[in-house]
């Protein structure tokens, strides 16, 4: 029987125009492995560094790491601009997709992703009209190598990753199909964020999150939800969203 706090769902789930999904967290088990490699990068300008840095990576989930490398360098390490500065940060952006790559082709989908995609492929009339997209905030090679290399491309009408930030993609997808009527599927505070701009319906994936004070966060948000009449429900995996 379907819990009451999905019920809102259920009833409009077949009316949405357009399925928005961020990638880490949501499609692919990839957090962890992105939040190593910059603790492996940054670990050599110490410890203090390190855990400041680390901290402003999570809380700022979903922002492209170019800015979270430029962060680094302008604001914690306080480096002036200068071609030094420049080779520093092309050279820690090429380090890290090498260590990152392999490692995000054989890390797992998020459990129920896939199921829950299929359907909305294969299902009624109305949802095979719907579009489906990847909003991410990695970089746009990375993301269509990772999708075409697992076989989950084909599920999308198109995808969408950085130098562009999530704002900036969605200004592009709201003028060209129209996000009201949208559903939003996220796993960090900015998407959150990204689904009230929109007035997108919001489904928070906590499972593989790096969002730590995400309950109370959402706490202290609902009674605004409630007056803006969007929907937001947390979910650990797809899977306890799958249905149609």
């Amino acid at each position: 029987m379907l819990s009451k706090k999905y019920e809102k769902y259920k009833k409009c789930n077949n009316t949405y125009k357009n399925y928005i999904f961020d990638c880490d967290g949501v499609i692919l088990d990839s957090n962890h492995i992105k939040t190593t490699a910059m603790k492996e990068l940054v670990s050599p300008y110490g410890d203090e560094v390190l855990n400041e840095f680390i901290c402003f990576h999570k809380l700022n989930a979903g922002l492209p790491r170019h800015k979270k490398f430029i962060h680094l360098f302008e604001n914690i390490l306080q480096i002036k601009i200068s071609s030094a500065y420049e080779q520093k940060l092309k050279q820690i952006l090429e380090d890290f997709k090498k260590i990152t790559i392999k490692q995000l082709k054989i890390t797992n989908e998020i459990v129920g992703f896939r199921d829950y995609i299929s359907q909305l492929s294969l299902e009624s009339k109305e949802l095979k009209k719907s579009k489906k997209f990847v909003v991410s905030g990695a970089p746009q090679s990375d993301l269509d190598f990772v999708l075409k290399y697992k076989n989950l491309d084909i599920f999308f009408d198109e995808i969408y990753g950085s130098p562009n930030t999530k704002l900036e993609n969605l200004n592009i997808l709201n003028s060209k199909y129209d996000l009201s009527n949208s559903i939003y599927f996220g796993d960090s505070m900015i998407d959150y964020n990204m689904a009230m701009e929109f007035k997108m319906d919001f489904v928070f994936v906590y499972g593989k999150s790096e969002f730590e004070d995400w309950r109370e966060f959402f706490q202290d948000n609902n009674h605004k939800d409630h007056h803006r009449n969007h929907n937001h429900t947390n979910v650990e995996t797809i899977k306890d969203f799958n249905f149609l």
